[in-house]
């Protein structure tokens, strides 16, 4: 019996302040991100606080650096990204993320039908 190979595909989970979540959104669908059966741009988005501390030498986009600071986020979840692209992906996002170290994270992800 042979088995058919699927490709790799990932999910990018990322943490943006809100002012700037439609830009990374756009720029995750230019990049090739977001491709469901056809449908385009294809994202989810929730709400949430990110909190940190920026370092003394740090340059902050919102905060102080070496002060608490607390902000209201959107997380944007993109799922399906093909592994061919998945690298331009990451550099989209980082082009357009205001923060200095944007948190994100990419999770690979089963194909059901590989089984």
């Amino acid at each position: 019996m042979s088995r058919k190979t699927y490709a790799r595909k990932f999910k990018i989970i990322v943490h943006v302040p809100c002012t700037h979540s439609e830009a990374v959104r756009v720029a995750l669908g230019k990049a090739g991100a977001g491709i469901i059966d056809g449908y385009s741009y294809c994202s989810f988005t929730y709400s949430g606080v990110g909190r940190y501390i920026p370092p003394e030498n740090g340059k902050p986009f919102i905060g102080t650096a070496g002060a608490y600071e607390q902000i209201e986020e959107e997380v944007i979840e993109v799922s399906f990204i093909p592994e061919t692209i998945l690298k331009d992906v990451v550099q989209a996002l980082k082009e357009v993320h205001p923060y200095e170290v944007p948190a994100f994270e990419i999770i690979e992800l089963f194909d059901i039908e590989s089984l």
